[in-house]
């Protein structure tokens, strides 16, 4: 019995040291979130899309009726300023090259390639 035991603590041993070579330990700095994959989003839209997110947290953990008032108003008014800063944004690219289709078509597979890109990750979760 005590043979045994001492060759599972050995076999436990061996494990883990391979286990811990073939996957270290890693820490991870979060400092990307005020980079954006979108050209229109700045980093005070992103600084509003973390209050906006604290917003919704504040309502999750205290459901009342005022909290999901302020998180509604800033929720709707965020997107309709995101969406007329990203018309504006593609608006104002296809006006730089309103004579080069070649530029045209690719700022249009550019926006196409992102959004299925976009559909893969969410296909995915």
């Amino acid at each position: 019995m005590v043979r045994n035991a001492q060759a599972y603590s050995t076999f436990i041993a061996k494990y883990k040291c391979f286990y811990d070579r073939a996957f270290p330990l890693t820490i991870l700095k979060n400092t990307g979130w005020n980079k954006s994959r979108q050209p229109w989003l700045t980093t005070a839209f992103l600084k509003s899309c973390k209050k906006k997110s604290g917003h919704y947290k504040k309502y999750l953990a205290n459901p009342t009726n005022n909290n999901k008032q302020v998180f509604t108003r800033y929720r709707n008014k965020f997107k309709a300023v995101r969406l007329e800063r990203e018309a504006r944004y593609y608006s104002d690219r296809f006006t730089e090259c309103d004579n080069n289709l070649n530029k045209t078509w690719k700022i249009i597979t550019q926006v196409l390639n992102s959004y299925e890109l976009l559909d893969s990750l969410l296909n995915l979760l």
